[in-house]
């Protein structure tokens, strides 16, 4: 019998990472492929994913912090105007062109007169 693990250091090292690359290249896209309609429920995110199933537009993230030693959270924002009267329901985190993350949600018509937040964690 054997049995292997992942140091905690190491670990921490990845988030710490995550979080560096993200002050300086990080973006969230938001899209309304995230829903399935037939079926009442979120789509369920596929980890092979490289993009959002329908991405719509892409923002700056508007929050970022490393809540423990071994994960990250980011936030990103749809401003008042941004895709106003769309069913919004997915977002993804990306460090440069590279998807980090993907939340899929039941869909949100965004309104003129709000704004929305999406928070996705990454843990390791």
């Amino acid at each position: 019998m054997a049995y292997k693990t992942i140091t905690d250091e190491f670990r921490a090292s990845l988030a710490t990472d995550l979080y560096n690359k993200l002050q300086t290249g990080g973006s969230m896209k938001f899209g309304s492929g995230g829903w399935n309609e037939a079926e009442q429920r979120p789509e369920t995110p596929d980890p092979a994913q490289t993009d959002l199933n329908t991405p719509l537009i892409t923002k700056e993230i508007v929050g970022l912090e490393q809540p423990d030693a071994y994960s990250v959270k980011a936030t990103g924002r749809l401003l008042e105007g941004d895709l106003v009267g769309v069913g919004v329901s997915e977002a993804g985190l990306f460090s440069g062109s590279m998807m980090v993350g993907v939340k899929n949600f039941s869909e949100k018509i965004k309104d003129s007169d709000e704004f929305y937040d999406v928070s996705i964690s990454i843990l390791f």
